[in-house]
């Protein structure tokens, strides 16, 4: 299997993407964007489920065999009513924790000054590219409606839109604020999970801090509609 990987990741001529393992892009490769992409992506996720347990299954029974032969403490030998080395499963679970929560605290402390703690922003090379590609098609589009840009450095969707639904609000009391939510929505269930829902977090911040009236206006997605896009 790993020859078979390596000559067909060669062959694809794959690289270390971020966000992307490299079996998820060798599956992509192979398969297509399909439903066997999407096999191979939960049968990677069943096998690494019980390989995370492996530690906690083999380890407290082999620091038995060195308990008894008094290289380590005895209680390392010992097993509990379910026959189960008890100690050997709790003190690796003890040690893993300290060793997890040290090295979340060292790496919080470290970065916390560099800006670790606020989320990546929009001067950033694929969040421009993605914005002028957005003011391309407006303009190629030509909807007769003006194309206005909210910046957030925090990706903070409610905020920005909230602060200018406001400004209307104030300089016209009487007027009366409807914001539109285009959504599209997919044919089946299981598809709809996988949205990112941004729709409904602008409208629960919209809903909460305006008086503005909220209109979601929802695209059924179907094949007919993917044959036309194409």
């Amino acid at each position: 299997m790993l020859v078979g990987l390596s000559t067909l990741i060669g062959r694809f001529h794959l690289q270390p993407v971020g966000g992307v393992t490299v079996l998820a892009q060798l599956a992509d490769a192979s398969f297509g964007h399909n439903a066997a992409f999407y096999v191979v992506q939960f049968a990677t996720m069943v096998l690494l489920a019980p390989a995370a347990n492996t530690s906690f299954g083999g380890l407290p029974v082999l620091m038995s065999l060195p308990a008894r032969d008094n290289h380590l403490p005895h209680v390392f030998a010992l097993k509990a009513d379910r026959q189960v080395h008890r100690h050997g499963v709790v003190w690796p679970a003890l040690v893993s924790a300290l060793l997890t929560g040290v090295s979340a605290v060292v790496v919080t402390a470290t970065r916390f000054t560099k800006g670790a703690w606020l989320t990546v922003t929009h001067p950033a090379p694929e969040d421009r590219e993605s914005a002028e590609a957005l003011r391309r098609g407006w303009e190629l589009w030509k909807p007769c409606v003006e194309l206005i840009e909210l910046c957030s450095e925090t990706r903070s969707l409610g905020r920005p839109l909230v602060a200018y639904v406001r400004k209307p609000a104030q300089s016209q009391p009487e007027a009366q604020v409807t914001v539109l939510i285009p959504e599209t929505e997919p044919a089946r269930l299981w598809q709809r999970l996988l949205q990112n829902q941004r729709g409904s977090g602008v409208a629960h911040a919209v809903r909460s801090d305006t008086d503005a009236v909220i209109c979601r206006l929802r695209f059924r997605i179907t094949q007919q509609t993917h044959s036309d896009v194409r």
